[in-house]
């Protein structure tokens, strides 16, 4: 039996299956609980299932929506030699200040045709790019290609944009570094971070036990793998004309609205255009860069208010997003970042971990790691869906 929801102890994630349905009763009882709701973590899951797949069961867990829990997701479970199915509900907290947080890639599956795109029969000169990290959004063509990956896709480009700058810029693809090609150490024992960052709880450093994030001698020292900045006034003169990278298509999906294409890859590769699109190169959590900036702020011994002041009108709506760890929360753009950095004296490391670029192809494409499973699946016996389930669980 997992622990109970109503103790502080009861974990950040469950995984419960109901043989019954006064099982299921009790435990969805538990769960509307103010104290439960309290206790649970905001990143965390509770997986429900209940053997009984009667209507009055399913209806019962509906019912958690309006105690302070939302459902996610629904997972038909079919037991192997068995007729009967029964659901089980992906439930999370009704919470705006963070994600749930799942591991999806743990249980991917091979996609069904194995065999590996390959992108050396394609000339990507002429195609689009298209730059929305600063406010005035950038337009340009890709008019050389550098050097290429060893499937084909570029990874190094010259872009033409209409401002009429050329940039090289690098492409990343697949497993190209991301988010494990920077790491953080304690600024009093230099040993590295396992976990550098909890926004629901302090964190120590395991070694040294120093408190991180306090104020800015105790900000983890970060160290990146590089820094991927567009090389300016990369040199070509060569004239080209922007490609139409859309299919010939008259069917059912011609005139959608994108958001009438529903997450169906068919309808999406055959209506909207291939391009390049400029992202940040490293991935990380965006609230790091929010809890910099709050502890900066108190050691220059400024305001929110004063800090917003700095920025102008336009600003006023803008500034609060920067610091807002929750889900309506923003990074600064590369542009108000550097103003930021020379009042609030971001170090430089992580300048760059926000603001290095790369482009990356914007297309319908198998994913690297393997498909999802979906939410039809078959086990052999309990232990087995169980057992799946946890693997998800961060």
């Amino acid at each position: 039996m997992p622990s109970s929801l109503l103790l502080p102890d009861s974990g950040k994630n469950i995984v419960r299956i109901c043989d019954n349905e006064n099982e299921l009763r009790d435990f969805v009882k538990e769960m509307k609980s103010e104290k439960a709701v309290e206790n649970f973590s905001d990143k965390g899951i509770v997986y429900l299932g209940i053997k009984n797949n009667q209507i009055d069961n399913i209806h019962l867990i509906s019912t958690l929506n309006s105690h302070g829990w939302v459902i996610r997701n629904q997972l038909i479970i079919k037991i192997k030699e068995s007729k009967s199915w029964y659901p089980v509900y992906l439930i999370v907290k009704d919470s705006k200040r963070t994600e749930y947080e799942i591991n999806m890639d743990v249980v991917r599956v091979d996609h069904k045709d194995q065999q590996k795109e390959n992108w050396e029969d394609i000339d990507f000169v002429g195609y689009k790019a298209a730059n929305s990290l600063p406010k005035s959004k950038e337009e340009g063509l890709i008019v050389k290609v550098l050097d290429k990956y060893d499937d084909g896709m570029p990874s190094e480009v010259i872009v033409r944009w209409e401002n009429g700058k050329n940039t090289k810029e690098c492409v990343k693809h697949h497993d190209h570094l991301n988010d494990t090609a920077f790491s953080f150490d304690c600024p009093k024992c230099d040993k590295q971070l396992s976990q550098f960052y909890d926004e629901d709880r302090k964190i120590n450093c395991p070694s040294c036990k120093n408190e991180l994030w306090t104020e800015a001698s105790n900000i983890p020292k970060l160290k990146i793998e590089g820094d991927y900045y567009p090389q300016e006034n990369a040199g070509t003169d060569k004239k080209v004309k922007a490609k139409n990278t859309k299919k010939d298509y008259d069917g059912k999906f011609k005139d959608a609205k994108p958001i009438n294409l529903g997450a169906s890859p068919g309808a999406r590769s055959s209506t909207q255009e291939k391009y390049f699109s400029v992202q940040r190169y490293y991935d990380f959590p965006r609230r790091i860069i929010a809890e910099l900036l709050t502890v900066m702020l108190k050691e220059k011994q400024l305001t929110k208010k004063k800090f917003t002041e700095m920025f102008g009108k336009g600003y006023v709506h803008t500034v609060g997003h920067w610091f807002r760890k929750d889900k309506g929360g923003s990074l600064p753009t590369p542009d108000d970042l550097s103003t930021i950095s020379g009042i609030l004296d971001i170090p430089e490391e992580y300048q760059n971990l926000a603001n290095c670029r790369c482009m990356v192809f914007q297309a319908v494409k198998k994913s690297h790691k393997g498909k999802n499973p979906g939410d039809y699946l078959e086990f052999a016996n309990d232990g087995e869906v169980i057992d799946f389930l946890n693997k998800t669980l961060c």
